[in-house]
């Protein structure tokens, strides 16, 4: 008869409480890794947004040089606006011009407006500057 006793006793198996401590910690460790993945997924998503701007930013930098005159436009949900800036102090005929072109890319994102911006200068002939007046 004691056999069939000591077969019930508390010591096999978890407790109600055992169960629940473990329950609580396997869900304090998926809330970290759920935080964990969705700010990588943010982080991306960041990264891509500012790559694609960078991409535009130069392209419209190097569209300033040819056009020859500040331009502003819309690109899906990014915005651009680039100005050019003649830095050279003499008009004289023959001499390079130096021109300061600034291009500025902007769009909007979860925490709000982002942008992203170049400047840099150019050295360009004299009657290319002539030319876009």
């Amino acid at each position: 008869m004691r056999d069939n006793l000591t077969i019930f006793s508390n010591e096999d198996g978890f407790t109600l409480l055992e169960v629940l401590v473990a329950f609580v910690i396997l869900s304090g460790a998926l809330g970290v890794i759920y935080m964990m993945l969705g700010s990588g997924v943010f982080a991306s998503d960041t990264a891509k947004n500012e790559a694609e701007a960078i991409l535009i930013a130069k392209s419209k930098m190097s569209e300033a040089v040819i056009v020859g005159e500040s331009t502003e436009g819309e690109i899906g949900n990014y915005r651009w606006v680039s100005t050019i800036t003649d830095t050279s102090q003499e008009e004289e005929d023959g001499l390079p011009h130096l021109l300061n072109i600034k291009v500025s890319v902007t769009w909007d994102e979860f925490r709000g407006e982002r942008e992203v911006a170049f400047e840099t200068l150019k050295l360009v002939p004299g009657d290319y500057v002539r030319g876009r007046r």
